[in-house]
């Protein structure tokens, strides 16, 4: 293995590799440092192992902030698209979100890493960086690796022993501490007691901080013992993560969202509500009418409360919110402002999407445009020595 390197990539996720992959393709000699056993760790885990990669919606309003929007202008999503099947990934478009067409995670991470080995890319796994310095315009890792340029492209876990923060905030950056996002929500259980497990369809769940309600979503919401889960819990995580201070919070579930004014006409024909839950949710149901006698069965299914809202454990996220704060780092080329020739990408920036493969948009996006930018400069400083 060399010890000198174009551009040297801390983290080997989506983003890093999108960024290794498009710089060697371009003749850029390229070193990835990973932390994990291996690369694409997280990426296996993505859609429940299915691999939601990409998003046919629009981008606007789905990200914390309107940073990404220039990445986004430049990588737009058929350029997204475009890189899976030059790695010879064939995708499928399901209800506007792009997944592999296997529908299996396996697929794409081992294409990525077979194209990672094709291009000769170096690789070091199981790799804690522990140092970045910068000496003559040339950037020093753990004194050992030697770059001109220097990719974070760290996610937001911990490295071995170091917080990949720590390693930012050492070369001047501020940052938002990570919080967990795209996570379960932890709530009081004594409503939900005896239905852990039991999924509801269609359920439209809402977040309420402070007595507004801030988000919502459409989707399955599966009761656990420690609160709430599925799809639509995870869209409104998001939001609670986001939330810089409140006092409180509660999850309010509408369990009829299809039906406004003609539910207590509906309830009323069918002599109840018999036949329109699961057992579990009719009964839980049911007995909140009966503690609460100022509400009608009706208010009940479309505004059943679950108070003390929080967000679950980092380890059970799916994303994190925070990172390097965005205000010194260009929103065209993700470059710093306060360190020429380090840039950053993906999940390490204040970045963060909704469910629905934004995030991993993000990622490969951040990371061609990061790799585009970092081999447009080495190539007109080739032409100024070609010259001199």
């Amino acid at each position: 293995m060399y010890t000198n390197y174009d551009l040297i990539i801390i983290g080997g996720g989506a983003s890093g590799c999108a960024a290794a992959i498009t710089a060697a393709r371009n003749g850029v000699k390229v070193l990835i440092l990973e932390k994990e056993t291996r690369l694409l760790k997280k990426l296996s885990l993505t859609g429940n192992g299915q691999c939601n990669l990409a998003n046919s919606n629009s981008t606007t309003g789905k990200y914390n902030s309107t940073f990404p929007n220039r990445v986004f202008d430049v990588i737009p999503l058929k350029r997204i698209i475009d890189y899976y099947e030059s790695l010879k990934v064939l995708l499928v478009e399901d209800n506007l979100r792009w997944f592999p067409y296997s529908k299996h995670s396996a697929t794409v991470v081992n294409a990525i890493r077979d194209e990672i080995e094709k291009l000769f890319i170096d690789v070091k796994t199981e790799y804690n960086v522990s140092s970045i310095k910068k000496e003559n315009n040339v950037f020093i890792v753990n004194n050992k690796f030697y770059s001109k340029y220097i990719l974070l492209a760290t996610g937001s876990n911990a490295t071995k022993g170091t917080d990949s923060l720590d390693l930012v905030r050492t070369l001047g950056h501020k940052v938002f501490p990570f919080k967990p996002s795209l996570t379960h929500i932890y709530t009081d259980t004594k409503k939900i007691k005896g239905l852990n497990g039991v999924r509801v369809y269609n359920c439209n769940a809402k977040l309420e901080i402070d007595g507004n309600i801030v988000a919502e979503s459409i989707g399955d919401v599966i009761f656990r013992d420690y609160g709430v889960s599925g799809s639509a819990i995870f869209d409104i995580s998001v939001h609670l993560a986001r939330a810089k201070s409140y006092k409180k919070a509660a999850v309010v579930l509408d369990f009829l969202p299809a039906f406004e004014k003609t539910l207590v006409d509906l309830i009323e024909n069918n002599g109840g509500i018999e036949g329109f839950f699961h057992q579990k949710v009719k009964k839980a149901i049911l007995l909140e009418a009966k503690n609460n006698v100022s509400y009608s069965l009706a208010y009940v299914i479309k505004n059943f409360r679950l108070e003390n809202a929080t967000l679950g454990p980092m380890i059970h996220a799916q994303l994190a919110s925070g990172g390097v704060i965005t205000d010194k780092v260009s929103q065209f080329n993700l470059e710093s402002r306060l360190v020429p020739n380090l840039y950053f990408a993906g999940e390490v920036l204040d970045v963060d999407g909704e469910c629905g493969g934004f995030n991993l948009m993000w990622a490969v996006a951040s990371g061609i445009v990061v790799a585009s930018h970092i081999t447009s400069k080495l190539k007109l400083d080739d032409k100024y020595i070609d010259k001199n």
